[in-house]
């Protein structure tokens, strides 16, 4: 099975740099080797609070068949082998050693699913860097970028309290998950349309449903979504109707003509717009559902 790689871009070294440094990861590569792999692998279990969390973390990735991920950092490595760097990598993706892949040559599992890989074994910081920052836009095991997952698990929820004020992030020209959402604003606002489907003399109203981070109460510019479905309140179907087995078919006969079945809209009727008496910053109703229309 092949585990496509798409939508990954590949920018220079210094870009690289300031994008691991700007998710929250120590990404100096004048720092030594020993400390920048710590401080990374540490960072990528943001489930473990403690540092005694994340040395049992630690323990449970197998470098090689010989040692531990915390075993070995624990002898302060002044580089790494391309083999050991990713028997961790694909642990962290969600592969399982000895099931999915085998420690003595990780290789050719990751070449019969295209995952993308160094060439080189990695002899200084800024080739452990590299590493991190390609394994970070790896698709896993469930297919989700790596950074992802690690977003699901935490490692972002901290990112606006480190910030002047909200923002939001991209990484690998990517949107990233941010903001909290359960923190999220639902309310239910009102759009008039050109349109009057029911001939009352009035501008028909759309309800719409807007949903948004909450830390655009301070000002932040998001962009918006706009979706139109008819169908967000459910249709009148009749199952029994459906569902009837017939074993003899009616043959269907000409019944109209092409002319009496060719629609002829309607130009949307001139008509006033609603009067506006005022405005507000806030809707009056939060949106338990979807509305026809959502932004």
């Amino acid at each position: 099975m092949k585990l496509n790689q798409f939508a990954r871009l590949t920018p220079d070294f210094k870009v690289q740099v300031a994008e691991l440094k700007q998710i929250g990861l120590q990404a100096d590569p004048d720092d030594t080797f020993s400390q920048s792999t710590t401080d990374l692998f540490n960072a990528f279990f943001p489930e473990a609070y403690t540092l005694a969390a994340k040395k049992d973390k630690l323990a449970q990735v197998a470098v090689n068949m010989d040692q531990t991920l915390a075993a070995w950092l624990a002898k302060k490595p002044s580089k790494m082998t391309r083999r050991d760097f990713y028997n961790v990598a694909l642990q962290l993706l969600g592969f399982e050693a000895f099931t999915d892949f085998d420690l003595n040559d990780p290789f050719k599992m990751m070449t019969a699913t295209k995952l993308p890989s160094l060439d080189h074994d990695l002899t200084s910081t800024a080739d452990l860097l590299k590493a991190v920052y390609l394994l970070l836009n790896t698709r896993t095991k469930h297919l989700v970028s790596y950074l992802d997952d690690l977003a699901n698990r935490g490692f972002l929820k901290d990112f606006q309290k480190k910030q002047k004020k909200p923002t939001h992030l991209l990484f690998n020209g990517k949107v990233q998950q941010v903001f909290d959402a359960r923190q999220a604003v639902r309310e239910v606002v009102w759009i008039e349309s050109d349109m009057d489907t029911d001939h009352d003399g009035q501008r028909d109203l759309l309800e719409a449903t807007i949903y948004r981070p909450k830390d655009t109460d301070q000002g932040l510019k998001v962009p918006v979504l706009f979706t139109a479905n008819p169908y967000f309140h459910g249709t009148n179907d009749v199952t029994a109707v459906t569902h009837v087995p017939e074993t003899t078919l009616a043959v269907k006969t000409h019944g109209a003509s092409k002319a009496e079945v060719t629609a002829n809209p309607e130009e949307p009727a001139n008509l006033p717009h609603h009067p506006v008496n005022g405005e507000a910053t806030q809707a009056e109703a939060y949106a338990e559902e979807n509305g026809t229309v959502c932004l």
